[in-house]
């Protein structure tokens, strides 16, 4: 159903607030036996090497997303799984209970990339030693610095993992 019929100079990207691009509206996208109706569909000639495209991180509102490495999948439920083998459920940060949007994103190397409000909130660019500093650009090439840093240790519940890669935008 994809047919470019307008132009639109209001996308926002983390790069940047008025991005242009070709845009389609209306569109039906299926994955698997799912089927999603009225979607929109910008044109992204930036998108990252050897990929189609990208979709939007509420595409999936409500779904758990869990990605087999192993066996190169990705798999939707409404329901988590019950006696997951090597897993278990935890609060995070002690008994509170923190929400947010993340992104499983393949086109960056570091263990965590942090957002740059949570960055200012907890001052990580005077409390943490920078190791060095990159230029990451979005899909319509904008470009923002990260910082890289390493936190002693990462602790989630009885997890404890020690000098973890850190990258934050200031």
């Amino acid at each position: 159903s994809l047919r470019f019929t307008d132009n639109t100079d209001s996308i926002k990207s983390w790069g940047g607030q008025a991005n242009s691009s070709r845009l389609s509206v209306n569109n039906q996208l299926s994955i698997g036996k799912l089927s999603f109706d009225s979607i929109a569909i910008w044109e992204n000639v930036n998108s990252g090497q050897f990929t189609d495209g990208k979709f939007g991180m509420n595409l999936f509102d409500g779904w758990n997303v869990e990605v087999n490495f192993d066996r190169s999948k990705i798999y939707l439920t409404k329901k988590l799984k019950k006696n997951l083998r090597g897993y278990q459920v935890c609060s995070l940060i002690n008994d509170s209970s923190f929400t947010n949007r993340f992104l499983l994103h393949s086109g960056y190397s570091g263990a965590l990339l942090l957002d740059d409000q949570f960055a200012a909130q907890h001052q990580l660019g005077a409390r943490l030693t920078i190791t060095g500093e990159n230029t990451l650009k979005d899909s319509y090439g904008n470009t923002v610095k990260t910082k890289q840093a390493v936190l002693p240790f990462l602790e989630i519940q009885t997890l404890k993992l020690a000098d973890v890669p850190v990258g934050f935008f200031e």
